[in-house]
């Protein structure tokens, strides 16, 4: 894990779809402000794509520090954000194992059965 610099990371589970309320979007894009602002780190999915998105573009309009951690079989679909740090792991689990690691709180915001699984892990 050399790219994470720090231990004050939190973690976001969230989808990466934009949903059916625009006030989710605007809610993410709220946390990420917040978490900037308070000198925590992003680390997150590595979607660029809905919420997540949103978080991480957020986080880095307000100078925060964002690390993306992303499947190698994502990156196919979704290149992630081009800015921060990026770890591309090989697995679903890997990706976990490594947020959980990382963070030193949690936060989930709508999405699917994904974050259900992110968040009971």
């Amino acid at each position: 894990m050399s790219t994470i610099s720090t231990n004050s990371y939190v973690a976001v589970f969230c989808g990466a779809r934009d949903g059916n309320n625009p006030d989710y979007i605007e809610a993410a894009s709220e946390l990420g402000a917040a978490l900037a602002m308070a000198n925590y780190g992003l680390i997150y999915g590595g979607s660029s794509h809905g919420l997540m998105g949103s978080v991480a573009r957020s986080m880095h309009e307000n100078s925060g520090e964002v690390v993306s951690v992303i499947t190698r079989s994502l990156t196919e679909i979704d290149p992630g954000v081009d800015f921060g740090s990026k770890v591309i792991v090989e697995s679903i689990g890997d990706q976990k194992d490594m947020m959980i690691a990382a963070a030193i709180a949690f936060v989930a915001m709508p999405g699917g059965f994904g974050v259900m699984d992110e968040l009971f892990q």
